[in-house]
């Protein structure tokens, strides 16, 4: 991973990491998905949420960097 889309995939994961938890819930994750430009509909969201979150549905820092290169590579951005 590129320092420049790292660096962009912090600065979007801060922004709507609201309770600082250093994870994302799913509601989180689709607002931080929307602000990286990735429009995904509710079976999409939950596939990404099972894929890369833990027991409780939240997903970490570098699940999320994982999760973003996962739909950069898909989509091709």
């Amino acid at each position: 991973v590129d320092n420049c889309f790292r660096c962009l995939v912090q600065l979007v994961f801060q922004e709507f990491d609201h309770d600082s938890s250093g994870s994302l819930n799913s509601f989180e994750l689709r607002q931080a998905l929307n602000r990286a430009g990735y429009r995904l509909n509710t079976q999409i969201l939950s596939a990404l949420v099972l894929r890369f979150g833990n027991k409780d549905g939240t997903i970490s820092f570098d699940d999320f960097i994982m999760c973003a290169v996962k739909l950069k590579t898909m989509i091709g951005e």
